[in-house]
C-alpha cells in the first residue's frame, strides 16, 4: 500500500502525519508500504517548521530532515491512498485530477503554521487520532 498524505506546505501537517503513519507501519510490522508527503502549494526544498520538528521529536520522530516536495501526477498516480488536510484540498484535487477521487480522503486538520508550540502538539496528537480510525492499525 502506497500512502500519500498532503497539506499546503508540506513543511507541518504532511510531514508530521507521514511520521506518525510510518511509526504506526512499523509497529504493526508493515514493511512493504510506503509514506510520502507533499504539498499542494509549496516549492521544494524548505525545512519541516520548527514547531513541528519540536512536536514529532517529543514522541521520538526526527523531521530536521525533511524537506518540502511539490505533489506530481506521478505522485497521485502511484498513491493507493491519499490523505489531504481539508475538505477543500479534496475536492480541489479531486477537481484537477477526477481519476484520484476514490483515493482521497481529507482528515479535517487546521493548519497550525504560526501558532505556538502546544498548537503543534494538538495538531499532532490530532493527526495521530484520525489516521489510527482511517487506516485500521
Amino acid at each position: 500500500m502506497n500512502y500519500l498524505i498532503l497539506c499546503t506546505g508540506n513543511t507541518c501537517r504532511s510531514p508530521m502525519a507521514a511520521a506518525i503513519l510510518q511509526q504506526m507501519l512499523k509497529e504493526k510490522g508493515d514493511t512493504s508500504s510506503g509514506v510520502i508527503s507533499a504539498g499542494l502549494q509549496t516549492i521544494d526544498g524548505l525545512p519541516a517548521n520548527p514547531n513541528a520538528v519540536a512536536a514529532m521529536k517529543e514522541w521520538g520522530m526526527d523531521l530536521s530532515g525533511h524537506r518540502s516536495r511539490q505533489v506530481t501526477p506521478f505522485l497521485l498516480k502511484e498513491a493507493h491512498r491519499i490523505f489531504v488536510m481539508t475538505p477543500t484540498q479534496a475536492r480541489t484535487l479531486v477537481g484537477g485530477m477526477p481519476l484520484v477521487g476514490d483515493k482521497v480522503t481529507s482528515l479535517d486538520v487546521a493548519d497550525p503554521f504560526g501558532q505556538d508550540l502546544d498548537t503543534y502538539r494538538r495538531c499532532r496528537d490530532e493527526l495521530k487520532e484520525k489516521l489510527e480510525k482511517l487506516v485500521n492499525l
